[in-house]
């Protein structure tokens, strides 16, 4: 209110001081403030006063500064706009010369650089690798740097403020991970299983599927396994079953196929595989002597019925 005495001199019709402030661009709250009024009053008044004076109508408002590019850039930026994003708004050709402009507005205002954001960005995108393994690629598309250099960046500088382990170890099975620790040999046995490694990486809650092959990676060395992991194809699964005593109807239907198919998928397998065929089951077990039986109960129907009447 004392700023605003020294503009009107004593006994300035609210009116009049209504719409010359309107004319500064202030906003009609401020202004009622001001002349200790309502919105309603001053906005009246000062249409009034316009109306006698022949004067404009709304009050014209002063265009809008915009602030400089540089102080622009860095206030996107702290906002957590990408650096291609700040030069698009702000209206540079290039996100490095929004970048230069802001650091140079930083510099001669004494605001810190980078900006928090960017701080913010170096941790995140340090923290996700550590928690991931995605490329670097894929974490400066999600963080929001416009190449894989800058994301390193920002990961590097973060991990050197926080005196953090750089570079970051990407293999994750490993004793001093922070993360829990993948289980290798049920990953391992899912895959041989003939499970998909998408779907393994969604068991585990991983983004990834680098971190799941890494520990069954690690299992199989620790364990002398063979790698890559020779999955359990249609085939496989038939014949292991068979050999495990299992009658072909049922292995066909464990392997969701009909007889036919399960015999040729078998013997494909075998052969590759140099196996004995047909596999044979443990001996003495319960489906084997069934299957036994079977035979000689067709093999005396089958004589019964060659004999004369």
């Amino acid at each position: 209110m004392d700023s605003h005495a020294l503009v009107f001199p004593e006994g300035t019709p609210k009116k009049e001081a209504a719409y010359k402030l309107r004319e500064t661009g202030l906003p009609w709250g401020t202004i009622a403030e001001i002349l200790d009024s309502t919105m309603m009053a001053s906005c009246v008044g000062a249409k009034k006063y316009a109306k006698r004076h022949d004067l404009p109508w709304p009050v014209p408002q002063p265009p809008v500064k915009s602030p400089p590019k540089g102080q622009l850039s860095y206030e996107l930026r702290a906002e957590g706009f990408t650096w291609t994003q700040v030069a698009q708004k702000a209206g540079f050709d290039k996100p490095g010369s929004a970048s230069y402009a802001a650091k140079k507005y930083a510099t001669v205002t004494g605001q810190p650089w980078p900006t928090a954001q960017e701080v913010t960005h170096g941790e995140l995108a340090y923290k996700m690798r550590v928690a991931t393994r995605l490329p670097w690629g894929e974490i400066a598309h999600i963080v929001g740097y416009g190449y894989s250099s800058h994301v390193v960046t920002g990961a590097r500088r973060y991990a050197e403020r926080e005196s953090l382990p750089w570079p970051i170890k990407v293999n994750s099975y490993s004793a001093n991970d922070d993360l829990p620790t993948l289980d290798g040999k049920a990953i391992y046995e899912l895959r041989e299983q003939g499970t998909l490694w998408k779907e393994i990486t969604d068991r585990f809650n991983r983004l990834d599927y680098n971190s799941v092959m890494d520990a069954a990676r690690g299992y199989a060395r620790q364990t002398n396994r063979p790698w890559p992991i020779p999955s359990r194809t249609p085939g496989r699964l038939v014949y292991e079953q068979r050999l495990a005593g299992h009658l072909w109807t049922e292995a066909a239907l464990e392997a969701n196929m009909d007889i036919g198919e399960a015999l040729s998928a078998a013997r494909g397998y075998a052969e590759g595989a140099q196996l004995t065929w047909p596999p044979d089951p443990p001996p003495g077990s319960m489906r084997d002597a069934l299957a036994a039986l079977n035979s000689d109960v067709r093999s005396i129907l089958s004589s019964a019925l060659r004999q004369p009447l």
